[in-house]
């Protein structure tokens, strides 16, 4: 009897690693002062709530500006989550919040109409507990992609104005006799 369970048991394993989803994180900090771990063990929490699992190596981060240049190339984290999604690694990208994908309205936009209608890979926002695409129905929600833009907008927005207020306080500072 022990042996049959056993044997019961291994063969559930097997279909059950087979039918769970796989996920990817991508994570993103643009200083060593942002909290990376803390971006990855709420997205952990994300994906296995959702009935996702992932492992190290499809955890794709990394310490760089948002700003980014896609005239240029990806960012090696970008570029390696593209390259698990064509390998068919992964079911899913689960990102933090939109600013971590990207802080350049355009390079945003490009990234998700990229994976939607190219890779046809569902994103989940885990800040707006939102999918590009249902996972289930793979059907692209059109008007959250729209939003998204708008988002992408704000983020770079955000950028422009900390990048502002930080110049502000380097040229007070400067005036002022103070070094930091």
């Amino acid at each position: 009897f022990i042996n049959t369970f056993i044997i019961f048991a291994a063969k559930l394993r097997i279909i059950f690693e087979k039918t769970m989803k796989i996920a990817a994180l991508l994570l993103r900090c643009s200083t060593d002062a942002q909290d990376y771990e803390r971006q990855k063990l709420d997205l952990i929490d994300a994906t296995k709530r959702l009935g996702y699992s992932t492992s190290d190596e499809l955890i794709f981060g990394q310490h760089i500006t948002g700003k980014d240049n896609v005239r240029k190339k990806d960012r090696e984290s970008i570029a390696l989550c593209k390259k698990a999604v064509l390998d068919n690694r992964i079911d899913a990208i689960f990102i933090n919040e939109v600013s971590r994908l990207s802080r350049d309205s355009i390079a945003g936009r490009l990234f998700i109409r990229e994976f939607n209608h190219e890779y046809k890979i569902p994103i989940y926002f885990r800040d707006l507990g939102k999918w590009t695409i249902d996972p289930e129905t793979k059907i692209v929600d059109l008007s959250f992609q729209t939003m998204l833009g708008f988002y992408f907008d704000m983020a770079e927005n955000e950028l422009k104005s900390i990048k502002t207020r930080l110049a502000s306080g380097k040229r007070r500072n400067a005036r002022e006799g103070k070094t930091i």
